[in-house]
């Protein structure tokens, strides 16, 4: 009978709804990263807007920005996205002229951690440098980097991951022919 009361309210348990207890910070100020950085952006001050995603990701890593959804459902919940992520996809749709503001404030940075990764041949910080700095000029260097190392290391799914993104890249700098027959072979040995 014991058993029997706990099992039947194990179940009860089990229909009850899930609530949501995640604690979910929203970025402060959003006036600041949306709509001043939006105006900067519009003006092409890319380097200020640069300057306000910086201080924004680095003040407050672990915060989210609501995302506009281009969606015809009238009072769909809200979505959210990391302070970070925000930041990247937004860059990522910035003109020639935007990037390279990017590029010339992350170049310096990027090249200094990708050489000392290439040194260490530490393959988590080359990933590291392509996703920290991904419209840089060395994110395809990363990503091909990784991609080698880690088929010779024996690691072809690893493989696979950075030569896809190596293709994905729309800035990337790659022999394409070269990298496919790559990216094949690693397919070939994770068995796809």
């Amino acid at each position: 009978i014991l058993l029997a009361s706990c099992l039947v309210a194990s179940a009860q348990d089990d229909d009850a709804p899930q609530r949501n207890t995640a604690l979910v910070r929203q970025y402060p100020h959003l006036d600041k990263l949306l709509t001043r950085a939006d105006t900067l952006i519009k003006g092409g001050r890319f380097r200020d807007a640069l300057e306000i995603y910086l201080e924004a990701i680095q003040q407050f890593p672990n915060h989210v920005v609501p995302v506009p959804v281009n969606s015809s459902i009238p009072k769909q919940p809200v979505q959210y996205e990391g302070v970070l992520e925000y930041c990247l996809h937004d860059i990522g749709r910035w003109p020639e002229e935007g990037k390279a503001a990017y590029r010339a404030h992350f170049d310096g940075f990027a090249k200094v951690e990708l050489e000392a990764a290439r040194r260490a041949q530490d393959l988590d910080a080359i990933a590291l440098v392509a996703e920290r700095y991904p419209y840089s000029s060395y994110a395809d260097d990363a990503y091909a980097l990784l991609g080698g190392l880690a088929f010779n290391d024996g690691d072809p799914q690893r493989a696979v991951m950075a030569y896809e993104q190596l293709l994905a890249l729309p800035h990337a700098d790659v022999a394409v022919p070269l990298t496919l027959a790559r990216l094949a072979a690693a397919y070939a040995q994770v068995g796809r």
